[in-house]
């Protein structure tokens, strides 16, 4: 019983892990596609979605030469010059977009309180 539990978990992850695919592996599945010298018409991913461009963008950097953003074995980020991981270092918290929102907001709300304010003693 154990057995066929753990079976038919694999089998619905990796069904899911096929619908689903990361976009990790989309650019890498472009990447590929580029170096074995395949078209980009041949992008399987429907046009404008996010998989698509991702995919596309991986068949460009393989299309050019360039480094792989993944390791092609284990989908792990690659290693820059110095041996140090590849990150976007420019990602945005989304707590501080929503509370620069906040500031803003409340600056606004104060501003237009102190000119109904002034507005009402000029009167």
């Amino acid at each position: 019983m154990q057995a066929e539990t753990q079976n038919t978990l694999a089998e619905a992850k990796l069904l899911f892990e096929i619908q689903h695919p990361t976009y990790d592996s989309v650019w890498l599945e472009g990447y590929d596609y580029a170096v074995a010298q395949g078209e980009e018409d041949d992008n399987p991913y429907e046009h404008g979605s996010r998989e698509y461009q991702f995919w596309a963008d991986g068949w460009w950097a393989g299309c050019y030469g360039e480094q792989p953003l993944f390791d092609l074995a284990g989908n792990t980020p690659a290693r820059d010059a110095a041996g140090s991981p590849v990150v976007n270092t420019n990602k945005t918290d989304k707590v501080e977009v929503v509370g620069e929102i906040g500031r803003i907001s409340g600056k606004i709300i104060v501003g237009g309180a102190l000119l109904a304010l002034c507005y009402d003693l000029l009167e």
